[in-house]
């Protein structure tokens, strides 16, 4: 999927409201603005396909990896940077921070710390910390066979918000609806499912919960966000 920091070029809907990406796995470019052109979105999805990625990833394929994102959700975090920041980025779910979805203020997201802050607390006991093909355990989750990761975040914010990011719960689409604004973060990665070829891994995050996955639902037509923020930086720093 597009690369965060380079702008758009496949037709999408636009409006004066800020750009909110809820992106089908793999699928041309789908940007949502509010939660007022769910109509409009819809008309872009039949034009691209459906919910369904175009090309699927053919069953029994021996090297995942080569089926990693090339559209928007190319530079999302791959699973293995999914793992360092659940298992060492000291996960908050915080209800009260407000961000803006269409014009209309909203509530909730994840706070996670940021990459170089990770780096610089566990580098000397774990030097391949944000190395791709290593995950937290040692192993590279983008091959071989599926694997989960979660923890239970801290309520409320960090003390320090300087060393953290955050995350907007800014719900997910599925089968038409966008649903869960506030209360779910539903965040692609670049990685497909290395077991089960219509799935890719996610970040989902709920007030008790914070998992890296890529079962329970999580389907490459599942809308979660991808691409970049509305300043055209990053999701994860």
């Amino acid at each position: 999927m597009e690369h965060h920091n380079t702008p758009c070029t496949a037709p999408c809907a636009r409006s004066e409201e800020p750009v909110i990406a809820h992106r089908v796995y793999e699928s041309p470019c789908i940007e949502v603005l509010s939660v007022s052109m769910v109509s409009a979105f819809l008309a872009l999805s039949g034009q691209t396909g459906g919910w369904h990625n175009d090309t699927n990833i053919p069953m029994g394929y021996s090297n995942p990896i080569e089926y990693a994102a090339t559209n928007s959700a190319k530079d999302m975090p791959n699973v293995n940077d999914l793992t360092w920041y659940i298992q060492y980025g000291d996960p908050h779910f915080d209800g009260t921070t407000e961000w803006s979805l269409g014009g209309v203020k909203q509530r909730g997201g994840l706070w996670l710390k940021k990459k170089e802050v990770i780096i610089s607390e566990i580098q000397s006991s774990q030097p391949n910390v944000f190395v791709r093909y290593r995950s937290y355990d040692g192993t590279d989750w983008r091959n071989g066979r599926y694997n989960t990761l979660s923890t239970t975040p801290a309520a409320g914010r960090p003390s320090d918000t300087s060393d953290y990011f955050f995350l907007p719960a800014l719900g997910y689409y599925g089968r038409g609806t966008l649903g869960s604004v506030g209360t779910y973060c539903y965040y692609w990665s670049s990685s497909p499912n290395p077991d089960y070829y219509t799935a890719a891994y996610s970040l989902k995050c709920y007030s008790d919960e914070v998992r890296v996955e890529s079962g329970n639902g999580t389907f490459r037509w599942l809308g979660c966000v991808a691409g970049c923020r509305p300043d055209g930086t990053p999701w994860f720093k």
